[in-house]
C-alpha cells in the first residue's frame, strides 16, 4: 500500500498544498522587519557610521573618555567668548560712532534716553585743598540756595466726622475752629415743646453756641429796629444768626458752600439792596460800587454800533374808516339775517309760525 502511495506524490495535481510553506501574519512580516532594521544600518553618512563603528570608545578607558571631552567643551567655550568679545567690541565702535556724531553735530537731538544720558556732563568732585576754590563762591551760592528753598506743603489729612457724616481736612487752618451746625430732628422738637411749654426742662443743647435752629441756621441777621425787640443783639435768635453768619461766610471754601452763601446774599440784596451787608458779602455777589462801576465803563468802551440804545416805540392811533354807527347796524343786521335763517329752517316758512319770526 505504501508502494502505491509512492506512485501518486510525484502527480503535480495531487502534490499541489502538501509541501507549501505557511503564509506569515501581519504582525510576524512587522516584527520581523524591525529586527533587519536594528541588526543592519541603511541611513548611510559619515555621523551613523562614526557611532556604529567607533573604535576609539572601545579602546579607551573611561578616564581617558571624560578628559577628552572635557578637552571638546574648553574649545567649545573658548570659541563662545570669542565671539561674545567681537560682538561687544563692535557694539561699543558703533556706540562711540554715535556719540561722536551727536556731540560734533550743530543742532544735536537726543531723544534716546540712553544717549540722553551719556551726553549729560558727569558731576565733578569738589577738592577743596585746590588753589581754585574759593569759600566765598561757594558760601554764595549755598545762601542763595537757602533763600529759594521752599517746604514741601503738607499732605491732606481727613478724619471721619460722624456727626456731619463728612471728612474732616486735619491740615486745614479753620479745622480747630468751632463749627455750627443745625439741630436734628428730635433736638428741634424738644426745643419747641420747651417754648411752648410742653415741657419744663431746658433742653441740653438750647444754650450751645455751635448747634443753631432751624429756622436761623444759613441766615442773614436781621435788620436793627428799635420798636422790635426780636432784632436785639441780645434775642436768642438775632444772636446766633449774628455768631454763625461770619463764620460761615469765612469758612466758606468748597464751590457748594460759596455758592449757598450767595444764593442768600442775592435774595437778601433784592429785599434790602445791601445796606446791611459788608465789602466782603458785596463783592462776592459782585455788588460792590468799585465793580459796578467797574462794570459800567466796560461797557461805556463798547461802541454804540453793537450795543444799540433802547428805543420805546410810540403808539400809533388809527381811525377807522368805518364809522362805528354803521359797523354796529351792519354787524346788527347779519346777526338778524342768520336768526332768520335758522328759524326759517327749523320750523318752516308758511303758516302761523310766521308769527313768532324775528324781524
Amino acid at each position: 500500500m505504501a508502494e502505491q502511495l509512492k506512485l501518486f506524490e510525484n502527480l503535480p495535481v495531487l502534490n499541489q498544498g502538501i509541501n507549501k510553506p505557511k503564509e506569515q501574519t501581519q504582525e510576524e512580516q512587522s516584527q520581523k522587519q524591525l529586527e533587519k532594521y536594528a541588526t543592519q544600518h541603511n541611513y548611510g553618512g559619515k555621523l551613523w557610521d562614526g557611532f556604529v563603528g567607533n573604535k576609539t570608545v572601545e579602546n579607551e578607558s573611561p578616564k581617558e573618555t571624560w578628559n577628552r571631552l572635557d578637552s571638546n567643551e574648553r574649545k567649545r567655550q573658548e570659541v563662545v567668548k570669542k565671539e561674545l568679545a567681537e560682538k561687544a567690541k563692535e557694539k561699543k565702535h558703533l556706540k562711540d560712532l554715535i556719540l561722536f556724531g551727536l556731540e560734533n553735530s550743530s543742532e544735536p537731538v537726543v531723544k534716546n534716553p540712553v544717549m540722553r544720558k551719556a551726553l549729560e556732563p558727569k558731576p565733578k568732585s569738589v577738592n577743596y585743598l585746590s588753589n581754585n576754590y574759593s569759600f566765598a563762591e561757594n558760601f554764595k551760592k549755598q545762601s542763595k540756595n537757602i533763600k529759594d528753598y521752599k517746604p514741601k506743603q503738607k499732605q491732606p489729612f481727613h478724619i471721619y466726622n460722624p456727626v456731619t457724616r463728612e471728612l474732616d481736612n486735619v491740615n486745614d487752618p479753620n479745622y480747630l475752629k468751632p463749627k455750627p451746625r443745625v439741630e436734628t430732628t428730635v433736638e428741634r422738637i424738644d426745643r419747641l415743646q420747651y417754648e411752648l411749654g410742653g415741657i419744663d426742662k431746658k433742653p441740653a443743647h438750647y444754650n450751645n453756641p455751635n448747634i443753631i435752629d432751624y429756622e436761623n441756621f444759613k441766615q442773614p441777621p436781621r435788620e436793627f429796629k428799635g420798636d422790635d425787640k426780636s432784632t436785639y443783639p441780645s434775642d436768642r435768635s438775632q444772636k446766633q444768626r449774628l455768631n454763625t453768619w461770619d463764620l460761615m461766610v469765612e469758612t466758606a471754601n468748597t464751590p457748594q458752600e460759596k455758592k449757598e452763601v450767595r444764593e442768600i446774599l442775592n435774595g437778601d440784596y433784592k429785599k434790602n439792596k445791601g445796606k446791611f451787608m459788608s465789602t466782603k458779602e458785596l463783592r462776592m455777589i459782585n455788588k460792590h460800587p468799585d465793580q459796578i462801576k467797574a462794570q459800567v465803563e466796560a461797557l461805556s468802551i463798547i461802541p454804540n454800533k453793537i450795543i444799540k440804545p433802547i428805543v420805546t416805540p410810540t403808539p400809533v392811533i388809527r381811525t377807522p374808516s368805518i364809522p362805528i354807527e354803521v359797523k354796529i347796524k351792519q354787524m346788527a343786521d347779519d346777526r338778524l339775517r342768520r336768526e332768520q335763517q335758522e328759524y326759517d329752517r327749523r320750523y318752516g316758512t308758511g303758516g302761523i309760525v310766521i308769527l313768532r319770526r324775528p324781524n
